[in-house]
């Protein structure tokens, strides 16, 4: 099982990605969050999809591509 203090490290990594405009990154921190499952899998489904959002504005490449990423993690 994965120590609950990893995935709170990973969520903190992520969030500082995006406020550095690592948008791909932080994206592919959401897309392990989500590997490593349990209950950890639909929170970060959420916040990537919430990502999803605003990255539809400013990086719409980014948002396109790790959303198929994301789909082939639900499939």
């Amino acid at each position: 099982a994965q120590d609950s203090k990893d995935v709170e490290a990973l969520e903190n990594l992520a969030a500082f990605l995006m406020v550095a405009g690592q948008h791909a990154q932080a994206c592919d921190v959401y897309l392990r969050i989500m590997q490593i499952g349990g209950d950890y899998f639909e929170p970060a489904k959420e916040t990537l999809i919430a990502i999803f959002k605003v990255l539809e504005k400013l990086n719409p490449t980014v948002a396109n591509d790790y959303r198929r990423k994301m789909m082939t993690l639900l499939v």
